[in-house]
C-alpha cells in the first residue's frame, strides 16, 4: 500500500504553525500577517454560494488560493522566519504532541517499509519539513529516511546555518498552500510509485481538513481523521459523498477485497478538477489505534 497522510492535526495533535510563529518571537508582527489572511479569507468566503457536492467545492476552492499567496508574500516580504538557528526548529519539534496511537500505527508499518512493501509519505502545507523529521525521530524504532516527506522549508542560508526568511518548496514541484497544491502533489507521488512498481499499488490518504478533500477522492481509500467536526459537517452537506465510519468492529482493508475500495482516476487534466459523477465513499475515523486495526489485524 501506498500510505500519503497530512500532518498538522492528523499527526499531531495540534496545528503547528503557530509553534513554529513562537519560535520567531515577533508576536505583534504574527498577529498582523494572521489577521490580514483571515480578513481576506473571510471576505473572500462570505461571498461563496451554498453549494451541495464535493465536486463543485473543489472546483470553487481552485480559485480561491490568492489568500494563501497574498498571505505568504507577506510572511517573506515582512522576513517573519528570518534568523532562526537549527536548534530553534529542533526545540519546535520537541514541543509538539503526537496524537495518540500514531506512534504505534508507524512502527507497525516500519517493517513492511523496510522490505518496500508499502510506502510512507507526509504531504503537508507546513512550513518546515526539520520540525515535521524531528518530530517522527521522537517516536522510538522509527527510521526516517523510510518516510518521505512533501512540504514547504524555511530557507537556510549555508554559511551562517540560519533561516533567510524565504519559504521554499521540498520535494514538491512547488510550494504548497491549497487543497488544489495538494492533490496535484498526491497525484504526482502516485504516478512515480506507479511507475516504480510492476503491480498498482492501493493509495491510502489520511487527512483532516479541507485542503484535504481534492485527496480523499483521487485515493483508493480516503480517510478523514475526525480532529475537528467542520470538515465532517461539510462532508455530510454534499450529496455526492458517503461517509462511512470505521470503528473496531470494522473489517480490515485488504487488497482483494476491491468491492469496498473505490477506483482511482488515472487521467485526468487537471488532477484536482473533479471530474467523475459516482458518489465518493470517504472513511472517517477519530483513533489511529483503529487505523491499525483495520490495515494490520
Amino acid at each position: 500500500m501506498l500510505f500519503v497522510v497530512d500532518f498538522d492535526e492528523t499527526i499531531t495533535a495540534h496545528d503547528t504553525i503557530s509553534c513554529l510563529a513562537n519560535a520567531a518571537n515577533k508576536p505583534d508582527v504574527w498577529k498582523f500577517l494572521a489577521n490580514s489572511y483571515w480578513e481576506e479569507y473571510m471576505a473572500w468566503k462570505s461571498g461563496l454560494p451554498k453549494l451541495t457536492t464535493l465536486s463543485s467545492h473543489l472546483n470553487l476552492l481552485q480559485a480561491g488560493g490568492f489568500a494563501e499567496t497574498a498571505s505568504l508574500q507577506r510572511v517573506q516580504s515582512y522576513k517573519f522566519f528570518q534568523g532562526l538557528s537549527m536548534e530553534q526548529l529542533d526545540a519546535v519539534a520537541s514541543s509538539i504532541t503526537l496524537r495518540d496511537g500514531f506512534d504505534k500505527f508507524l512502527q507497525s508499518l516500519m517493517p513492511r517499509l523496510r522490505d518496500r512493501s508499502d510506502e510512507f509519505h507526509i504531504l503537508s502545507i507546513n512550513w518546515s519539513s526539520r520540525v515535521i523529521q524531528n518530530t517522527l525521530r521522537r517516536i522510538p524504532g522509527i527510521d526516517v529516511g523510510l518516510v518521505t516527506i512533501h512540504s514547504n522549508d524555511l530557507e537556510v542560508d549555508p554559511t551562517t546555518r540560519l533561516t533567510t526568511g524565504n519559504i521554499v518548496p521540498y520535494h514538491t514541484t512547488t510550494l504548497v498552500m491549497t487543497a488544489d497544491d495538494k492533490t496535484r502533489e498526491f497525484m504526482a507521488i502516485v504516478q512515480q510509485a506507479s511507475s516504480a512498481s510492476s503491480h498498482p499499488h492501493t493509495t491510502v490518504y489520511i487527512g483532516d481538513s479541507s485542503t484535504d478533500f481534492g485527496c480523499f477522492v483521487q485515493a483508493t481509500i480516503g480517510i478523514l481523521f475526525l480532529a475537528n467536526e467542520q470538515s465532517k459537517l461539510t462532508l455530510e452537506s454534499f450529496t455526492d459523498v458517503t461517509l462511512l465510519n470505521i470503528d473496531p468492529s470494522f473489517p480490515n482493508f485488504n487488497l482483494n477485497e476491491s468491492s469496498q475500495l473505490h477506483p482511482i482516476p488515472r487521467s485526468q487534466s487537471r488532477p484536482s478538477k473533479v471530474l467523475n459523477t459516482f458518489n465518493t465513499t470517504i472513511y472517517t475515523c477519530d483513533q489511529w489505534s483503529i487505523l491499525a486495526q483495520v490495515f494490520w489485524r
